[in-house]
């Protein structure tokens, strides 16, 4: 884990997410995956190993319990299918 120190003690004291929240990815194709932005080694790592990265910043997941793969989870989808990154 990177940069946990961005967060403030009263922050921490309401998170309900993991130390290692940050550390969830979401993975759109298999060469292509969203991670973290402050998660610089991770991104190295998964770069390395061949894979496309999107860095992004997800403000709230230590706070709300979820990464970037719970919280792109669908709950109900209607409509037909939609591709957004071709």
């Amino acid at each position: 884990m990177e940069n946990t120190d961005r967060y403030d003690a009263d922050y921490l004291s309401k998170s309900i997410g993991s130390d290692w929240i940050d550390m969830n990815l979401f993975s759109i194709n298999p060469d292509l995956v969203v991670v973290d932005r402050d998660q610089t080694a991770l991104i190295r790592v998964l770069e390395k190993k061949g894979l496309d990265v999107i860095p992004l910043k997800l403000r709230h997941s230590k706070m709300l319990g979820g990464g970037f793969h719970c919280v792109t989870l669908d709950v109900r989808r209607r409509g037909t299918l939609e591709r957004y990154f071709d």
